[in-house]
């Protein structure tokens, strides 16, 4: 084991230079995800990440639904990190959240690779998060501005919450 690692919230231990498929566990990435705020906290109100994957898989068509709620399974361990800064950190990060990625997607019996359909409606939501939970929202220059999902669904549960309505869909998908 490496000296980069971190306890989670059921007490294993998950090392973020060397991770190991039997590291990854469901219960650590609802509780972590529902108590991290999108926007790096820049919203009106504190809006989880838990929340927005139980959004993007509710928008989702059936064989993409828990691709969309698990895109974000992996910032349970490294944190949901905005695109300016992961551009800022570079490569050696990157290839860092990559390999994260690989492991915690494949625990998870994911593909290997996000699906572009699931892209699409994180994007798509994004845009509506934009839109219902910052001021002054101003064109974002590194990202193409789709439509917004098209409807109000941000309602900014507590973290509580948003981590049992993440669990639910665990349990039904």
């Amino acid at each position: 084991m490496s000296t980069f690692w971190i306890q989670t919230y059921t007490g294993k231990v998950f090392d973020l230079a060397e991770p190991k498929e039997e590291m990854v566990d469901i219960v650590d990435i609802a509780h972590a995800l529902s108590q991290m705020c999108r926007f790096t906290g820049h919203s009106d109100k504190p809006y989880s990440v838990s929340e927005h994957c139980c959004h993007c898989r509710d928008i989702a068509a059936e064989p993409f639904r828990l691709e969309a709620l698990l895109h974000d399974a992996p910032e349970a361990y490294y944190g949901d990190l905005n695109r300016p800064m992961k551009r800022l950190l570079g490569v050696n990060a990157k290839a860092h959240m990559d390999n994260i990625d690989r492991v915690v997607r494949s625990a998870l019996g994911l593909l290997p690779l996000l699906p572009p359909e699931v892209r699409e409606i994180d994007n798509r939501l994004l845009m509506t998060e934009k839109v219902c939970l910052l001021k002054n929202t101003i064109k974002w220059p590194d990202i193409a501005e789709p439509y917004p999902a098209g409807f109000a669904i941000i309602k900014c549960w507590s973290p509580r919450r948003a981590e049992g309505e993440f669990l639910a869909r665990i349990e039904s998908s």
